[in-house]
């Protein structure tokens, strides 16, 4: 079993326009320690382009079919849908459009992100492309993501803001 690490919370800064664009950055009281388990990723550039049904992974420790969190961190196979299509499904269920701030992927055998998943990662060939955001029926519509590559001003500014303290 891989170890974890724990971190305090220096301070959490929240979009400024958090009603609509899902993101916050959160400062760590110390520098994290990297290892075999522990990476840095590489964060969707503001000109990344996906495809229907590029194949994506999420992490988290959601709801499952028989626990309210899940106390191992757990994983699955997602495909990215476009915001065309995923508009289409949306207005069928009278849910909220998808802005470009947003990105939505589903699973298969009605898997996908769940209740205890949001803040955790959307990624696509070890890029992060989406933070887990909210969704419907865990699995069952797709899932909606705050898409890095749109918020990526946001986390570059900040981040330089807190590097120059």
């Amino acid at each position: 079993m891989i170890e974890g690490q724990r971190y305090d919370i220096k301070e959490t800064i929240v979009h400024p326009e958090h009603k609509t664009i899902d993101v916050a950055l959160i400062m760590l009281s110390r520098p994290l320690q990297f290892s075999d388990s522990v990476q840095p990723i590489q964060m969707a550039p503001r000109n990344l382009a996906l495809n229907s049904g590029d194949m994506l992974m999420s992490m988290g420790f959601g709801k499952t079919e028989k626990l309210p969190i899940s106390p191992v961190l757990l994983s699955v196979k997602l495909q990215y849908v476009t915001d065309k299509d995923c508009n289409e499904i949306f207005k069928k269920e009278n849910h909220p459009h998808i802005t470009e701030q947003m990105m939505c992927a589903r699973g298969v055998k009605g898997e996908g992100s769940c209740k205890g998943d949001s803040g955790g990662p959307l990624v696509h060939n070890n890029i992060l492309v989406g933070i887990v955001s909210f969704g419907y029926d865990c699995g069952t519509l797709p899932g909606v993501y705050t898409r890095v590559s749109a918020v990526r001003d946001f986390i570059d500014t900040t981040k330089d803001k807190l590097n120059n303290v």
